[in-house]
Parts: structure tokens; C-alpha cells; sequence
């Protein structure tokens, strides 16, 4: 049996999720409302892919990364609000075994699992099409796309408004450590300014 962890912080969402999966055939070993809440439960658990919605507290590419090292052997599905054209191909770098919408139809989140599972990275279509698109424009790749999963946090933070110091109070690191990784998004990015990066992000629909 396939033992999942459910990571959400709406507890009506994991309520929903675990009846559908228990139904399915599947073991649901942990359920976490945080990225470190997850982390914290998969040390004192054995789980075969943890399910995690993106936007959740303490999620997002860092959380891929963190689990994907931490966690090796436990496969990561993330399930989220975002379409595939914002994170998927992101997520997938960062470690991430599959990436569905949570728009998608229960019969494909079980299906997703399944794959998941069995040691395959799940693909959907529009996944598919993203990736047939970019080889086919690999010199159109925006710049946002050449930064860092930490660094790609930082941006987004930073574009959402967030001070240094809430950012390094949010990812446990100092103060200087995302002052130097904003330095590298504005270089990366060919930008001088935190409102600029604003800009950045909304014209490319990576905030709303």
C-alpha cells in the first residue's frame, strides 16, 4: 500500500483529500498544515510521496528543494492553485517527482499518485507542452528562469513587498544572506530596484 502525506494548511482541503485517497486504496501516514511542520512529521514517519500544495506556509520551490535533499527517497507530488506555465518546470528541477493543479479531476490526482509512486515523474500535457517549448525556444528562456531556487524565493518575496528581514525571519537565514541574494536577482534579472521587480513578476504572472 502506498502511504502518502498530505500537506496542506486548509484542514478541509487534507479532510477531502484523505477520504478520496483512502478510498483509492491508498494509506494516508501524515498530514502537515507547513512546509516545516511536513519536514518535521517525514523524520518520524515512513511515507512513499508527499502530496504538498505550493502555496501553503513554508512552501513554494524551497520546500521541493529542501525535501528532495532531506528526504530522497520520498517522492514529491505538489498539488497547487498555479497553472503549469508559472512553476511547474521549476518545481521539477528543484526535485519535484510531479506537479498537478488542483483544478485537475480526482481520477487524475490518482492517477498522478500512482505514477508518482512507482518511481516515474508525472507528466501532464500541458507539462508536456511546456517542455516541447522550451527546447524549441531555449534562447527565448526568461531570465527569471537562470535563478537559484533560493534566489527564485527571495524574488518572489521581494516582489510581493516583504522586507529583508521578515524574508530572512521567513526562510531562517540572516539578514545579509538575502540582502546578497537580492543583489543577485537584480543582477540576474538586469534590474536596479525592488519595484521593478514587482513589475517583473506580474508581467510574467508569477504574482497576481
Amino acid at each position: 500500500m502506498v502511504r502518502v502525506a498530505i500537506a496542506d494548511d486548509h484542514a478541509v482541503v487534507r479532510e477531502g483529500i484523505r477520504r478520496m485517497l483512502e478510498g483509492s486504496g491508498f494509506e494516508v501516514a501524515v498530514e502537515a498544515a507547513s512546509g516545516q511542520e511536513l519536514l518535521d512529521r517525514l523524520a518520524e514517519a515512513e511515507v512513499d510521496v508527499a502530496l504538498v500544495d505550493f502555496a501553503m506556509p513554508g512552501g513554494g520551490i524551497e520546500l521541493v528543494t529542501r525535501l528532495h535533499h532531506a528526504r530522497p527517497s520520498v517522492r514529491t507530488l505538489v498539488f497547487t492553485v498555479h497553472p503549469e506555465e508559472q512553476y511547474a518546470l521549476r518545481c521539477l528541477r528543484a526535485g519535484a517527482a510531479g506537479y498537478l493543479p488542483k483544478s485537475s479531476i480526482p481520477e487524475v490526482l490518482i492517477d498522478a499518485l500512482d505514477v508518482v509512486a512507482a518511481g516515474r515523474t508525472y507528466i501532464g500535457p500541458a507539462v508536456a507542452d511546456l517542455l516541447a517549448a522550451r527546447v524549441a525556444a531555449r534562447s527565448l528562456v526568461p531570465s527569471h528562469e537562470r535563478l537559484s531556487p533560493r534566489e527564485f524565493d527571495v524574488f518572489l518575496c521581494l516582489a510581493r513587498g516583504e522586507g529583508v528581514v521578515e524574508i530572512a525571519s521567513r526562510l531562517r537565514v540572516s539578514v545579509k544572506s538575502i540582502s546578497t541574494y537580492r543583489a543577485r536577482v537584480l543582477e540576474k534579472l538586469a534590474l536596479s530596484r525592488n519595484a521593478e521587480l514587482t513589475r517583473y513578476a506580474v508581467e510574467h504572472g508569477l504574482i497576481d
